[in-house]
């Protein structure tokens, strides 16, 4: 599944994808997600970022297993790299931050 952000993000734009993806009925077990953020600009603080993870662990707990990509414009990459990186995620959860999509979805499809 790919989730394309552009323009302004904010944690509120953030907060109801997730409400709405996990009430999407009929995805597979295992599932494999793409966020292309290259055209986005984020504003999040690392508190809200926090919120942002616990979030998302909340609506992937139905998942056997999730693996996320973040694509990033290369300037952005090290910060939100860092950051993810800093943030627990359950054990079925593996997330990674990309610069390079080809790079991403090679990385996102390793089993």
């Amino acid at each position: 599944m790919e989730v394309v952000f552009t323009d302004e993000v904010s944690f509120k734009d953030i907060m109801e994808w997730l409400s709405e993806f996990s009430k999407i009925p009929d995805l597979p077990s295992k599932i494999h997600l793409i966020y292309d953020l290259r055209n986005a600009n984020l504003n999040l603080e690392m508190v809200k970022l926090i919120q942002v993870a616990k979030r998302t662990e909340e609506a992937t707990l139905k998942f056997e297993r999730v693996r996320s990509v973040f694509i990033l414009e290369e300037s952005k990459y090290n910060t939100y790299s860092q950051l993810f990186s800093s943030l627990d995620t359950q054990r079925s959860t593996t997330r990674k931050v990309f610069c390079d999509e080809d790079k991403a979805i090679e990385w996102l499809f390793l089993d």
